[in-house]
């Protein structure tokens, strides 16, 4: 992931936003650019890119160039339902691939598009919300529910010979969805729930709640919350009070940029849970390969020549 980031450049989020002529297709590119996942973003959309051009190699789309137009969420509800109304309103988009975070993808959905009957596709929003919603057959998903992620991350934990925990977990559309089926999984399997308590985005300490949760004891703190927001602080004030010491995250907190701020030592007994395809599915591979090529045209080989 790391080696993928450092090859995006600003020109990237506006690479593909030029105007497009009569004969062209836009496709609405909704991500979360700016905010508390913005360190995933980069190499999620050199693949959106990727897939623009390889569709343009094969003969484009409906008989012109497909073209992509981004619009940032700024990783907030209004910001999604700003962004995605230009799509909708301005650029007349006829179908949006995203947004990536929960609460941006529903906020976007239920606001604008749903409205306006434009299919909206996410890759990797995960609150179970999305499943009940009243779409009319416009908003998809191809990440599995958090329903499923909380129950194996219960399962993981337990496996790891963790007992009784504490948890937090974000006040949002995510945190709530994949924390509330995490502690239903977690004590059905005979695990210790110490202490849960819920958490706002965007405070700048969160002391008090780490208080409580430690008082409370177990052998772990789960985190359910984004590494670039709530997440991040909580981990590193625990790690600095000396509350905690071992962590269990989700995909949110997956992010090299908490390792990047506590170090890798502080984290050596962390793991997290996240949603992928099996390492034996060739269509994972093929992606891989040509995410690869695209990016690193020159072989190693090659190079030392």
């Amino acid at each position: 992931m790391k080696m993928l980031k450092t090859l995006v450049t600003a020109t990237a989020f506006v690479g593909l936003t030029l105007s497009a002529n009569a004969a062209d297709t836009k496709i609405g590119v909704l991500m979360d650019i700016t905010g508390p996942i913005a360190n995933f973003i980069p190499p999620l959309q050199n693949a959106a890119n990727l897939a623009i051009k390889h569709a343009n190699e094969q003969g484009g789309l409906l008989g012109g160039q497909a073209v992509a137009v981004y619009g940032d969420t700024t990783g907030s509800a209004q910001g999604a339902v700003d962004a995605v109304g230009k799509l909708v309103n301005v650029e007349n988009v006829p179908i949006i691939m995203g947004s990536l975070m929960s609460g941006t993808t529903i906020a976007a959905a239920e606001a604008v598009s749903i409205p306006a009957g434009v299919v909206q596709l996410s890759p990797t929003a995960t609150s179970p919300a999305i499943t009940d919603m009243k779409d009319n057959d416009l908003m998809f998903r191809v990440v599995p529910s958090d329903n499923y992620q909380g129950e194996v991350l219960a399962q993981m934990v337990l496996d790891e010979g963790l007992k009784k925990v504490a948890v937090t977990y974000v006040n949002n559309d995510y945190g709530v969805g994949i924390g509330g089926t995490f502690i239903e999984a977690y004590k059905a399997a005979g695990g210790e729930i110490t202490s849960a308590v819920k958490h706002e985005e965007k405070k700048d300490s969160y002391r008090s709640e780490l208080a409580t949760l430690s008082q409370a004891g177990g052998d772990a703190l789960v985190v359910v919350a984004y590494a670039g927001d709530s997440g991040g602080k909580i981990v590193k004030q625990s790690i600095e009070g000396g509350l905690f010491t071992k962590f269990v995250g989700t995909d949110g907190l997956r992010d090299e940029a908490l390792i990047a701020d506590l170090g890798a030592e502080a984290l050596a007994s962390t793991f997290f849970s996240s949603p992928t395809s099996p390492k034996d599915n060739p269509a994972q591979a093929k992606l891989h390969e040509l995410f690869n090529a695209e990016l690193f045209p020159v072989s190693i080989h090659e190079t030392e020549k």
